[in-house]
């Protein structure tokens, strides 16, 4: 059967799993921080599944980005407004780095809300499953640069593309892409943020 290799950072919960797990020798448990997991990359692609602690949730999934060679799916429950942004569409306001990046390499599937009366404590926010697929053949993007790329591109929301990216891209390469120099970074299209920076990586490469 598969191996479940559960991470958890609450060393109060350990002697828990372990009581719950113990008759299982498929079950590895691991007393580790989530943000420094790194995935085997001998092994066979992994299904990662978790109830993310919401403060940790964007940086984990930038960290499971990288590593997305690693990863067949990802299935987790967020706070609700992480997961409509992830899943976002450009020409929304909830259009932004996370999901250029996400997008990128993922397919997004927004499911089931959960209110937050399921919960105990009963947190102020609603959560939401999502599921995370890897694109088979995602576009050929060195990952640093389009980060980069979208992080300054997002900096300031109300300022347009060619003011967030005078110092990065031409207005030639911004036409080039198919993107007006006047337009906002939540307008622009998941492959016009790849074409941008395929052609910053060019660039860097002569």
């Amino acid at each position: 059967g598969a191996q479940l290799q559960l991470i958890e950072l609450d060393q109060d919960l350990i002697p828990v799993l372990q009581h719950k797990f113990d008759r299982f020798d498929n079950v590895t448990i691991h007393h580790k921080d989530a943000l420094k997991l790194e995935l085997d990359a001998t092994k066979d692609p992994y299904m990662v599944v978790g109830n993310l602690p919401y403060n940790i949730s964007s940086p984990l999934l930038i960290s499971m980005l990288y590593q997305s060679a690693q990863v067949e799916q990802m299935i987790f429950m967020l706070q609700k407004e992480v997961v409509q942004r992830i899943c976002a569409e450009p020409g929304t306001k909830l259009f932004g780095r996370l999901s250029v990046m996400l997008q990128h390499r993922f397919d997004c599937v927004a499911h089931l809300t959960i209110p937050p009366e399921a919960f105990t404590p009963i947190p102020k926010v609603d959560s939401q499953i999502i599921q995370l697929v890897t694109k088979k053949d995602p576009t050929k993007v060195d990952l640093p640069v389009l980060e980069s790329l979208v992080k300054q591109s997002f900096a300031m929301r109300r300022k347009t593309i060619r003011n967030n990216l005078k110092k990065v891209v031409s207005i030639e390469q911004l036409e080039a892409a198919g993107v007006d120099p006047g337009q906002r970074a939540e307008t622009i299209a998941l492959s016009q943020f790849e074409q941008l920076a395929l052609a910053v990586q060019h660039a860097d490469t002569k």
